[in-house]
């Protein structure tokens, strides 16, 4: 998955899903009509019945409908933030892409209130472990593809994000080995999937039953 940042106005931005992180201090009608006031019309329309679906900015809490065309992205979530520090953006991030897998959704958009500053680690990290799915042994007509782009919108620094992108990877390979028969993961294989991973900053020793042995193991 790619990752990128923007700047665009959030009404122009063309994506499957929008996300808006919120935080649980700004959950009025006013207050959401102020963090949404980018979209416009649109805006209001989406606070108001944000509250009347009870949407509080609670952590890990969502909302989402479809947009109907009213701004470029498909459809948009509200996400609740909490506090709006980075555990919320990264939990924020993490609902994000869980429902961005139940949609499919190809191309998706981070975005949060003028009250919170997004963390890219944070954001990528947890849009990683939200949109994983382990469906190797689903037919293809169960299947939702995973995101294929990450929008971050107003975020300047994406200089770390390469160690989110490892931690992501890394615990999308340890829930793949956890989800798999075991049939397919043991001594061996394990192995040979350790021996995969090493490169110029990663070595890879793998004992044989002797050396365990002569190691009093």
């Amino acid at each position: 998955m790619d990752i990128i940042t923007t700047k665009k106005a959030l009404s122009s931005i063309s994506c499957d899903l929008l996300g808006i992180a919120i935080a649980q201090t700004t959950c009025d009608e006013d207050a959401l009509s102020q963090a949404l006031s980018c979209l416009g019309d649109f805006g209001k329309s989406l606070a108001k019945i944000a509250v009347m679906d009870d949407f509080k900015g609670k952590l890990g809490s969502k909302t989402s409908y479809a947009t109907f065309g009213h701004i470029e992205a498909t459809r948009i979530v509200l996400l609740g933030a909490g506090d709006g520090d980075v555990d919320g953006i990264r939990r924020a991030s993490g609902t994000l892409g869980s429902l961005a897998r139940v949609h499919g959704a190809q191309t998706v958009c981070l975005s949060a209130s003028d009250s919170i500053a997004i963390d890219a680690n944070a954001a990528r990290e947890g849009f990683g472990a939200g949109n994983y799915q382990f469906d190797k042994y689903k037919s293809e007509d169960k299947r939702k593809s995973p995101a294929e782009l990450l929008l971050l919108h107003n975020v300047d620094d994406l200089r770390d994000v390469d160690h989110a992108h490892a931690i992501a990877a890394g615990q999308s390979l340890a829930r793949d080995l956890v989800n798999e028969p075991a049939a397919v993961v043991y001594p061996q294989s394990m192995a040979e999937i350790a021996l995969g991973l090493a490169n110029d900053n990663l070595t890879v020793e793998v004992w044989n039953e002797d050396r365990i042995a002569d190691a009093g193991m």
